[in-house]
């Protein structure tokens, strides 16, 4: 009895112990490391300033920042899903597969095809900047083209 109990406290411990590793892995290993981000007020009313340690820009305020994470390591910067710009490092996708099922709609397509793509910066400090805007939709085009013209990597 002693024998089957002291079988299961140390599988125990040798389960904790491998999650314990697996979760400091991940943590240490597994995210990317966050910006230090600054947003404030612009001096035009209407628009934000972005600030991080790699790059700057300026921003309308009804625009909504999304930083870039494990799943999607690109910043986002949106005001609908086919009225934003992603700003990213291609390596930084690594392995990602791209493509389409077939079965989206030309709205759909729109929204995951941007209609720009354009870089900023050189060598190790060159970044993808990829505007998505409906065809006719001037107003966010030029909205989009704004943030990118405003971009500044330091």
């Amino acid at each position: 009895m002693r024998l089957n109990l002291l079988k299961i406290i140390l599988a125990v411990v040798v389960v904790a112990i491998i999650i314990g590793g697996g979760v400091y892995f991940w943590q240490s290993f597994g995210q990317i490391e966050q910006d230090s981000v600054v947003e404030q007020p612009s001096n035009q009313s209407n628009l934000k300033t972005y600030s991080s340690e790699m790059y700057s820009f300026v921003y309308p305020k009804e625009y909504i920042i999304t930083l870039p994470n494990q799943s999607f390591p690109a910043l986002t910067v949106e005001k609908a899903k086919n009225a934003r710009v992603e700003i990213f490092q291609m390596n930084d996708f690594g392995d990602r597969p791209w493509g389409f099922e077939g079965t989206e709609s030309q709205e759909e397509i729109d929204s995951y095809s941007p209609k720009e793509t354009l870089t900023v910066g050189i060598d190790d400090k060159k970044y993808n900047v990829w505007l998505y805007y409906s065809d006719n939709d001037n107003q966010t085009k030029e909205e989009l083209k704004a943030i990118f013209d405003s971009t500044v990597i330091k």
